[in-house]
């Protein structure tokens, strides 16, 4: 139902003109009036929001010849559709949004053009699910196949070539390498190179496809997306540091953070400055004598490895993690059992019940891995968490409880 419903946002996003049946089917008339497809009447709808989810979602990439692959595959896999007519419905999807996208200023912009590789593409991917892919974040298997809308095919190869990467690297190797598998291995080695530089190159990366939007619009110079994108995530950070940055009147974001102005105008930075209010990602508020920035949630959990490393670094105790915000608290309780196992341990067994929901999971799916050397067994695990069915709320905490099980017993 989550997926569902994030796809029905991102779809009225982009069609918020579309307020009746006969609009829908005006608008997709394209797929309704290709008959030859003799699909019941109710599987049209859901076919139409999944591929325009997969489109919007990738949007940068919609022209690469990976792309149409994934999709026809994915039509025809998905809804029985011959590869035929699902590759006639991918054209006609392709020509539609041609048309819809260039409204966005997408299609226009010479960034698409130079980023919508193949390589970019499965670079893209990659990125993904490296950034979701840690114990901390505790995403399902089938998480980045909803999240990206794409088959669970491509995904699966990503991962298998990532794991042998080394053995397929080997100048021996007796692998044999398709075109797909090819980018894969030049993707996975760009981040690699990239991660070798800069300790946080994928969060950086992941930061970059969230301004795409931003890029895009404003017709930046895609070699610098990169350089941008690090100024961005730096000055994240550093207002990461307080509860609120305050920025004095008269002060403005390019001389606190003149990096940017390598690489933008100072009307440029201002425009990027109002995208981040507008996305989500920052809360600004002015007044007469200064003007106050906060973090929200989006950004706090790309920033979120390089805050816990900074945290990590300072004093801190189990009051003051209790006190982290929702990301960060993630992100450190996911390292605290390799850098201060003693107080990893405290929290475990006193404070649980002082937990979010996602720092409760993490902490019951840390102390699983490392159970046997500290004497539990995960029997003890579930039943520290017991509080839980006694104070259900809606269900919700139950639901938790439930969730924590599967993963602690494996089904």
């Amino acid at each position: 139902m989550f997926w569902l419903k994030k796809k029905i946002a991102m779809f009225r996003q982009y069609f918020s003109n579309i307020s009746s049946e006969d609009g829908f089917k005006n608008k997709f008339n394209f797929v309704f009036k290709n008959t030859s497809l003799n699909l019941p009447e109710g599987v049209f709808a859901p076919l139409i929001l999944d591929v325009c989810y997969s489109f919007l979602k990738n949007r940068y990439w919609y022209k690469s010849c990976l792309f149409r692959q994934i999709i026809v595959n994915k039509i025809s896999l998905e809804y029985g559709i011959g590869e035929d007519q699902s590759e006639e419905l991918f054209e006609g999807f392709l020509n539609f949004f041609n048309t819809e996208l260039a409204e966005f200023n997408y299609e226009s912009s010479s960034t698409v053009e130079e980023r919508g590789s193949d390589l970019n593409f499965i670079k893209y991917i990659c990125v993904m699910i490296l950034a979701t892919s840690d114990l901390d974040l505790d995403k399902d298997e089938n998480y980045n196949v909803y999240e990206l809308g794409v088959g669970k095919d491509i995904l699966d190869k990503v991962k298998n070539i990532s794991v042998e990467y080394s053995d397929i690297l080997d100048k021996d190797s007796k692998y044999f390498l398709s075109d797909l598998d090819k980018n894969i291995l030049l993707a996975l080695e760009q981040i690699a190179l990239g991660v070798d530089k800069n300790l946080y190159y994928i969060d950086i990366e992941l930061l970059s496809y969230a301004l795409m939007d931003f890029f895009c619009k404003n017709n930046v110079d895609s070699t610098n997306i990169f350089d941008i994108s690090t100024e961005v995530f730096n000055m994240f950070v550093n207002f990461s540091q307080k509860a609120s940055y305050s920025l004095p009147k008269g002060d403005t974001i390019s001389t606190k953070f003149p990096g940017m102005k390598k690489y933008m105008s100072e009307e440029l930075i201002e425009k990027l400055m109002d995208f981040l209010v507008e996305q989500n990602f920052i809360y600004k508020k002015a007044s007469g004598i200064a003007t106050k920035y906060t973090l929200a949630v989006q950004a706090q959990n790309i920033i979120s490895s390089a805050y816990s490393d900074k945290f990590l670094k300072g004093f801190y105790n189990v009051e003051s993690i209790l006190k982290l915000a929702g990301p960060y608290q993630v992100k450190v309780l996911s390292r605290l059992k390799d850098v201060d196992k003693a107080m990893f341990l405290k929290i475990f067994n006193e404070y649980l019940s002082d937990l979010s929901a996602l720092s409760l999971q993490v902490c019951c799916k840390y102390m699983n891995s490392i159970k046997e050397e500290s004497g539990v067994t995960s029997d003890d695990i579930i039943d520290k968490i017991s509080f839980l069915k006694d104070r259900s709320l809606n269900g919700i905490n139950v639901a938790i409880y439930d969730r924590i099980s599967t993963i602690i017993l494996g089904r």
